[in-house]
């Protein structure tokens, strides 16, 4: 398995053996993103992107032996992580430009490139993976209606340049979309709180905590049922499957994020008043100037006192609060963004 491993501002990608727990470098740290691996068919080389640690591009795809040694630059303005043909000789990625988005088919070594499909705003193709189908045939991606609410869907590209079809949607964000080795269906990642789904060079980015649960969808039929029902966050971003199927990998996340209190003038001894509840987002004073209401991982809207006392507020049943939390009317009322609707309620 392959990994990368962010230290300050430096990264490095790292390949582990499962059976002994044995791990190499083959990347090594330095100040620029390394993001998106991928390893080829033959499990030869691991396929990686990298780019400036601040705003902008270009983002090369390189390749590295999967033993370590020399990097190869590949192709230029990649924007997702590749999936490969089966025979290997053709991978496909994202690539977003300006108001659109390209889901296009080049040569795994570089050179010849094509746009498979392309998506005007507001549709778009996610910031995640594509994956090409084990017979060759069809790539599945992740893509998302801005104008409905974000509505997002699981869609089929043919590789014949056939009419495409959306094979799931839902109202819920749907993340890396994985072919099943045998085509049977796909895994996906779901996550009901609707989290934003950043590209690695765009601010907030690695403020992106949120996850969600994984899902199977049978092919051709479509019908997804969910396979995780625990609070375990996994990342939108990230899933695979081993090629035996008996192994999903992922990135889970855990957010450790607690509200503390001082006196204006005794910043240097500050006590702290929420734990085991991750605060996420703005959070606001009530008007008894004694209380703090906020918004957790979970989409539920909280209070706690100075002394630690905590309680819930009701949010409309079905809701889950998202983005930043307000008061107004002289902080009698709590305001918040809540879905699904995408509509601003106050309590």
């Amino acid at each position: 398995m392959a990994y990368v491993e962010n230290d300050g501002d430096e990264y490095s990608a790292w390949v582990k053996q499962i059976a002994t727990g044995g791990k190499t470098q083959v990347v090594p740290r330095q100040p620029r993103v390394v993001t998106f691996l991928t390893f080829s068919r033959d499990s030869e080389f691991l396929y990686f992107v990298r780019g400036p640690a601040q705003r902008g591009g270009p983002f090369t795809l390189f390749r590295v032996p999967a033993i370590g040694g020399l990097e190869t630059a590949v192709l230029e303005d990649i924007d997702s992580p590749v999936s490969f043909s089966p025979d290997g000789r053709e991978l496909v990625f994202m690539r977003g430009a300006g108001s659109d988005s390209h889901i296009v088919v080049a040569a795994a070594r570089g050179g010849s490139e094509r746009i498979l499909a392309t998506r005007k705003a507001p549709l778009a193709f996610s910031y995640v993976a594509p994956d090409w189908s084990p017979d060759g045939t069809v790539v599945a991606a992740s893509a998302t209606d801005r104008s409905n609410g974000w509505r997002s869907s699981m869609v089929l590209l043919p590789l014949d340049n056939g009419a495409s079809r959306d094979l799931y949607s839902s109202d819920s964000r749907i993340g890396r979309v994985r072919w099943l080795p045998d085509r049977s269906g796909l895994l996906m990642i779901v996550s009901e709180t609707l989290a934003r789904q950043f590209a690695p060079w765009q601010p907030g980015s690695l403020l992106h905590f949120s996850g969600g649960s994984i899902w199977h969808v049978s092919y051709p039929g479509g019908r997804a049922e969910q396979l995780t029902s625990d609070l375990t966050e996994h990342d939108l971003c990230c899933l695979d499957i081993s090629q035996n199927r008996t192994r999903v990998a992922s990135v889970v996340n855990s957010l450790v994020s607690d509200l503390w209190i001082a006196a204006a003038d005794h910043l240097n001894t500050p006590k702290q008043i929420t734990s085991g509840n991750p605060v996420v987002s703005r959070h606001a004073w009530l008007a008894d100037n004694d209380t703090i209401v906020y918004r957790d991982l979970s989409g539920h809207l909280n209070a706690v006192h100075k002394d630690g006392r905590a309680f819930s507020l009701r949010v409309p049943d079905g809701h889950k609060v998202v983005g930043g939390v307000s008061t107004c009317g002289e902080r009698r009322y709590v305001i918040f963004h809540a879905v699904p609707g995408n509509n601003i309620w106050r309590v």
